[in-house]
């Protein structure tokens, strides 16, 4: 699973919704758009650790997410043959919405 998720251009590949994604550049500091439908959000690859299995992103603005200062970590951690644990944790400031609302928004991109 590390491959997909360190492969940052690649994101329509294996996420549900995601129609295109363009890279431009490579490693840290590269940015990709991520194509939504009608919509579209522009991400930068801030870290990789591919020691670890983690990466960390930046959603840059503007963006329709009701937040702003949006990073987020993408973390596997292996629990044993064939079985992988995915945490993907999103932090955010200045939520123009009340948090119970704000996760099922993000849920639906």
């Amino acid at each position: 699973m590390w491959h997909r998720i360190a492969d940052f251009g690649n994101l329509a590949c294996w996420v549900d919704g995601v129609t295109d994604c363009e890279l431009d550049g490579e490693g840290t500091g590269a940015i990709r758009t991520v194509g939504l439908g009608k919509h579209s959000v522009r991400e930068r690859l801030e870290a990789i650790d591919p020691d670890s299995h983690v990466l960390w992103y930046r959603v840059l603005e503007p963006h329709g997410m009701p937040a702003r200062s949006v990073v987020s970590e993408m973390r596997l951690t292996s629990l044993g043959p064939d079985r992988t644990q995915i945490a993907w944790v999103s932090r955010a400031e200045e939520l123009s919405v009340p948090a119970e609302i704000f996760g099922p928004r993000i849920g639906a991109f």
